[in-house]
């Protein structure tokens, strides 16, 4: 994974963890909650989280959808220095 992209997606995990945190879901709860067609396990989730694996656009709407989240707020809110 390029610099640029690593930042973005350690950038993109935190605000999803973050929400994550402030509804009280575990990854499993938030895995669990995931249509069939996008299913992942936890472990992926949690990679999502720390920005260690790029996140598919359907999935990432899938989890914006059970966190609450916008997700062109969430890409919007992303910043670079």
């Amino acid at each position: 994974m390029a610099s640029l992209d690593r930042e973005f997606y350690i950038a993109l995990g935190k605000v999803l963890r973050h929400q994550r945190e402030n509804l009280n879901l575990s990854l499993q709860e938030v895995v669990d909650k995931l249509p069939k067609n996008n299913k992942i396990v936890k472990q992926t989730l949690s990679k999502y989280e720390k920005g260690e694996r790029r996140i598919d656009n359907d999935v990432f709407n899938d989890i914006c959808k059970i966190l609450d989240l916008n997700s062109r707020d969430v890409l919007n809110s992303i910043k670079f220095n």
